[in-house]
């Protein structure tokens, strides 16, 4: 669907505006939450028998994951351009 690649990209770009407000760990902790979130609704879509249901959920948590992978990506880069240089390897 596509549908992670582009809150991916759109939460990416947001969130690097929001670093500097909440902090690059902080960021990167919320991301691995909401991927853990993503992929728990996933796991649990096993249990659902409605069409609709199974679709609106499973966009909602692919939505999830997009915006934890946006957070990531994007504070992942700002501690790893923040480290000295002999530490990034």
């Amino acid at each position: 669907l596509g549908t992670v690649a582009a809150t991916t990209a759109l939460t990416g770009f947001m969130t690097s505006l929001l670093l500097k407000v909440f902090g690059r760990r902080t960021v990167m902790f919320v991301g691995q939450l909401t991927l853990i979130a993503q992929f728990a609704t996933l796991g649990c879509l096993d249990y659902i028998n409605d069409a609709d249901t199974f679709f609106m959920v499973s966009v909602g948590a692919q939505i999830i994951g997009g915006i934890g992978g946006g957070a990531n990506s994007a504070a992942s880069m700002a501690i790893v351009t923040s480290m000295d240089s002999a530490d990034r390897e």
